[in-house]
Formats: C-alpha cells, structure tokens, sequence
C-alpha cells in the first residue's frame, strides 16, 4: 500500500470495472491529484481512443510548446513535467497503433479547441518535444456519449461510499 490509499484503492476499482468507467474517471480527474491513475489508464491495452484523446488535451500539450525540453519543463516548472509526460506517453501510444478502439465521444477535443493545432508539426519542430501532434489526433470521435455526472474529481459515486466506510480521505 502507498501513501495514497485513495489512489490504491482507487486502481483496485478500475481493475475491476471497464473502458466506459475509465472514461469517465479520466474525464472527471483533477489534474491536481496522484498521475498514477491517469497512466494505469493510458497504459491500459483496453484504453478507448476517445479517454486517450481527452487526457492528451486535458494535459494542454500547447503548455509544453512554451519550452525547449522535458529539462526545461522540470527547471521551471516540475509540476508540469507529468503532463507533459503523459503526453509524450500518449502520443508514442497512439502512434504505435495501441489504442485499438474508438466507442465512445471525446469530450476535449472539439473542431474550435484545436483549431490552433492544424500547423503544430511546424511549431513543435521549433522545440525539442519528441512528439508531433498527428492529425488524427486533432479530430472529434463521435461515439457514445457517457455521463460523468455524480463523479467528484474522478471518483464514481459507488467509490467514494467505499472509501468512507474505510475511513480512507480523498
């Protein structure tokens, strides 16, 4: 058991549940709490390309254009760098051809959102971030549509009962 219980627990639920509650965790995560779930996710050979795509956005990859590398990131501004991290994993994941299925929306990505990304390949190749923002990665999935409503920071409802009866703080 780690330091965080929650997010222990929290992989426990995910282990035993799929893709459509990782998509709505993942859609409903604060970015302040532990990455280790957002990368249980990602890593996960079931990931959907929808929860993918919107984790990639979430993690507002035009930040990491602001800086020459992953060093610069850390120097400046550490709690970045796992977004950035995730980002890189997700674009290498996603160019692998790892993600295999495409059921459900994306939420983030919408055509106004990235509509600063059709010329990325010329800005990125300006820095030194080992990805390139693929096309296909700039387009809306339409797909099935989740609510998410009733999670509180990625936590479904049914787990958040479960760690207060353990006593366990989120």
């Amino acid at each position: 058991m780690s330091d965080r219980p929650d997010i222990d627990e929290m992989i426990k639920w995910l282990e035993a549940h799929g893709p459509d509650e990782w998509h709505r965790v993942a859609n409903s995560w604060n970015f302040d709490n532990d990455d280790r779930v957002l990368n249980w996710i990602v890593d996960n050979p079931k990931c959907d390309k929808a929860t993918a795509l919107d984790i990639f956005w979430l993690c507002a990859p035009d930040y990491s254009l602001g800086f020459k590398d992953r060093d610069a990131i850390m120097a400046q501004a550490a709690y970045n760098v796992v977004a950035y991290d995730l980002s890189t994993k997700i674009v290498n994941n996603w160019q692998a051809g790892r993600y295999k299925t495409a059921l459900f929306a994306t939420e983030q990505v919408s055509p106004d959102y990235v509509a600063g990304y059709e010329s990325q390949e010329v800005a990125i190749g300006q820095v030194n971030l080992p990805w390139i923002i693929p096309a296909d990665m700039r387009k809306p999935i339409v797909g099935k549509e989740l609510d998410c409503s009733g999670y509180a920071e990625g936590y479904a409802p049914e787990l958040a009962a479960r760690l207060e009866e353990l006593g366990i703080r989120f």
